[in-house]
C-alpha cells in the first residue's frame, strides 16, 4: 500500500508538483514497483508519514531518475525504515540538484541497495520550507524562506529540458530567477521558485472590498502576506477601504479577503510601484 502514488508497470512522469500531508500503513507514500520508470523534475516531496518510509520506496525492476527534487521533512514511523527514501531494487538514478534529508544520515536508504548522489546534491540539511498553503496559484505549496539551501540550488539544464518556465503556481512564477540576489539566475529546487527579492524602495497598497451592489463592506479583514508566509493585517473603513504602506517593491503578495457575511476571490499581486484601486467584490 502506498499513501500518496502508487506506479506499477507504468511510465511516469511529474513535473512541478508537491506531494505533501499523506500517510500510509505499509511502504511509502511515492511508490515505484514491478518495473514501474518514473522520472521527477522540480518536485517537492514532505511532511509524509509511512511505516516503510515517509517519502520515496523503490522496489523491484522499476526505475527511479529525479533532479532538482527536494525529498525532505517526512516521517517513518516504525524506526527500521527510512524517513525520505527505501531503495530495496531496481535502479535509481540521480539527475542532480536534489536536496534529500534534513537531518543527519536521512539521505542514506535504509533499503538493499546505495544511492549514488551527485557533487550538485544537498544531503541533510534542512530546506527550511514554509508550511502548505496558498503562495498564490491554483494548488498550495511550501514557500522556500529565506536562506533555504533550495534557493538557486537546482540545475537548470534539467528545468530547461523538462520544459518548466514557471514554477508550481502557473503563470507570473517565473522558473528562472536570481533568488539570493548573487546575478544569477538558477532555478530553485522542488516545486517552489522563490520570485524576485524586494528593493530597498517600498510602496502602497490600496482599494476597496465591495459587495454584489457596489457598497463598501465595512469591517471585513484584510490579509497581505508575502512569499516568505509573512502576513499584514487591515480593516476595511465604513466604506469599505483599506490600504496598506510601506510594502517592499518587487515582490508577489497573496491577498485575501475575510468577512462574516461574504466570500471573496484571493489576488496575487507583484507590486513595483503605488497601487490603488485594487478592489474586492463578493462573489
Amino acid at each position: 500500500n502506498c499513501g500518496a502514488l502508487s506506479n506499477i508497470l507504468a511510465t511516469l512522469t511529474v513535473l512541478n508538483s508537491t506531494i505533501s500531508g499523506n500517510t500510509t500503513m505499509s511502504g511509502g507514500n511515492f511508490c515505484n514497483r514491478s518495473g514501474g520508470a518514473v522520472t521527477l523534475r522540480n518536485v517537492t516531496i514532505t511532511n509524509n508519514t509511512g511505516t516503510g518510509a515517509g517519502g520515496i520506496e523503490q522496489g523491484s525492476n522499476g526505475t527511479l531518475n529525479f533532479g532538482n527534487t527536494i525529498v525532505a521533512g517526512n516521517n517513518e514511523t516504525v524506526g527500521s525504515g527510512s524517513d525520505e527514501i527505501v531503495y530495496n531494487g531496481g535502479t535509481i538514478t540521480s539527475a542532480g540538484g536534489n536536496l534529500v534529508g534534513d537531518e543527519p544520515g536521512d539521505s542514506t536508504s535504509i533499503g538493499l541497495l546505495d544511492i549514488a548522489y551527485q557533487p550538485s546534491d544537498k544531503q541533510n540539511v534542512n530546506p527550511l520550507l514554509g508550511p502548505l498553503q496558498n503562495n498564490g496559484g491554483p494548488t498550495p505549496t511550501h514557500a522556500l524562506f529565506v536562506g533555504s539551501p533550495a534557493v538557486d540550488g537546482g540545475l537548470n539544464a534539467l528545468a530547461n529540458n523538462a520544459g518548466l518556465s514557471t514554477d508550481q503556481r502557473g503563470t507570473g512564477f517565473p522558473r528562472f530567477v536570481d533568488g539570493d540576489g548573487n546575478g544569477l539566475a538558477f532555478v530553485d529546487i522542488g516545486a517552489f521558485e522563490v520570485q524576485l527579492a524586494p528593493t530597498a524602495a517600498t510602496v502602497s497598497v490600496s482599494g476597496r472590498v465591495l459587495n454584489i451592489t457596489g457598497r463598501g463592506v465595512s469591517n471585513a479583514v484584510v490579509h497581505l502576506t508575502n512569499q516568505n508566509g509573512e502576513t499584514q493585517t487591515a480593516r476595511t473603513n465604513s466604506f469599505g477601504y483599506y490600504s496598506f504602506k510601506d510594502i517592499p517593491a518587487g515582490e508577489t503578495y497573496v491577498i485575501n479577503v475575510y468577512s462574516k457575511r461574504y466570500q471573496f476571490t484571493t489576488q496575487v499581486i507583484t507590486v513595483t510601484e503605488d497601487l490603488d484601486e485594487l478592489n474586492f467584490t463578493t462573489q
